[in-house]
C-alpha cells in the first residue's frame, strides 16, 4: 500500500488502485496518522486536532466512526490503523509514504553531488521532483502541525528544485533552465539563490543586461518586502556579471554546490 501527500491525499492498493476514503475529517484524520506514522496518538489529542480546540459533544464517538471507516477501505489483508492505548496509530513501512521517498531520492541525489556523480545527482534529483501532483495534502483546512509538516516539504521541493538547477549549470545545459527559473523566481521572488541561478544563466546565455536587470529585481524587491539588501553572495555575482568576468562562463554556481 502507497500513501501519497505531495498532492491531494491518496492511497494506493499493491496493484496501483486508488482507494476511496470519504472526504473532509476522515482524510484529515488519514493526514494526521500518516504525520505521526507508527507512533500512537492519544484520542484527546487527535480530537483537539481534527476541531482545532473546539470539538463538538459528539467528538470521540465521531473519532471512532472516522477510524472505523478508515479501517474499512485501508483493512484487506492487514491492519494499519491500529488501538494503542487510549489512541490510535497507523503502522506503515517508511517507503509506503511519498515524502520519505521524495528525502531518500533528495538525500541520494545530494551524495551523487559530493561524490561527483553529476549526472546520477539529475537522474535523483529529477526523480524526487517528478513524485510531486501538486501542494502537499491540497484540498485539506491545514493547521497547526500539518500545516508546518506541509511548509517543510514544499520548502524542500524548492531547495530540491534548486539543487537540481544548480547540476544543470555544473553540466553546462543553462540553456535548459531559464524558462524554469523565470518560473521559480516569479513564484518565489524572495529566495536569493534562485535569483543567483537565474542571473548566471541569463549571464551564460549571453543575455548580460537581463541578467543584471534580475538582480535590481531581486534588490528592489527585498528592499520594499523585508528591508534588507542581498546577501553578500548575490551582490558579489552581480559585480562579476557587472565587470563581465570570464570564469563564470562555465561550470557551477560558485559557493552552491
Amino acid at each position: 500500500m502507497l500513501f501519497e501527500v505531495l498532492g491531494p491525499i491518496l492511497v494506493r492498493n499493491d496493484e496501483g488502485e486508488v482507494l476511496q476514503i470519504a472526504q473532509g475529517l476522515p482524510r484529515v484524520l488519514l493526514a494526521l496518522l500518516l504525520f505521526k506514522a507508527n507512533l500512537p496518538i492519544p484520542a484527546d489529542r487527535l480530537i483537539d486536532w481534527l476541531w482545532h480546540g473546539k470539538p463538538p459533544k459528539s467528538a470521540r464517538s465521531n473519532l471512532k466512526t472516522y477510524v472505523a471507516m478508515l479501517r474499512a477501505v485501508l483493512t484487506p489483508g492487514s491492519l494499519p490503523v491500529r488501538t494503542a492505548g487510549n489512541g490510535y496509530l497507523l503502522v506503515m513501512e517508511p517507503d509506503s509514504l511519498d515524502a520519505t521517498a521524495f528525502g531518500r531520492l533528495a538525500a541520494g541525489g545530494r551524495q551523487a553531488v559530493r561524490d561527483h556523480d553529476l549526472v546520477g545527482a539529475s537522474r535523483l534529483f529529477e526523480q524526487a521532483l517528478s513524485m510531486w501532483r501538486g501542494e502537499v495534502l491540497h484540498g485539506l483546512d491545514l493547521r497547526g502541525e500539518l500545516a508546518d509538516w506541509a511548509r517543510r516539504l514544499e520548502d524542500e521541493r524548492l531547495t530540491v528544485s534548486e539543487d537540481l538547477i544548480d547540476v544543470k549549470l555544473a553540466l553546462d545545459r543553462h540553456n535548459d533552465t531559464i524558462g524554469d527559473l523565470l518560473s521559480h523566481t516569479a513564484r518565489h521572488p524572495l529566495r536569493e539563490r534562485g535569483h543567483a541561478q537565474l542571473m548566471l544563466t541569463l549571464y551564460r546565455s549571453g543575455r548580460q543586461s537581463e541578467a543584471l536587470d534580475a538582480y535590481h529585481r531581486l534588490s528592489r524587491t527585498l528592499v520594499d518586502q523585508t528591508g534588507v539588501k542581498p546577501g553578500h553572495h548575490v551582490r558579489e555575482l552581480h559585480s562579476k556579471i557587472l565587470n563581465g568576468h570570464p570564469p563564470l562562463a562555465h561550470g557551477p554556481l560558485e559557493n552552491s554546490m
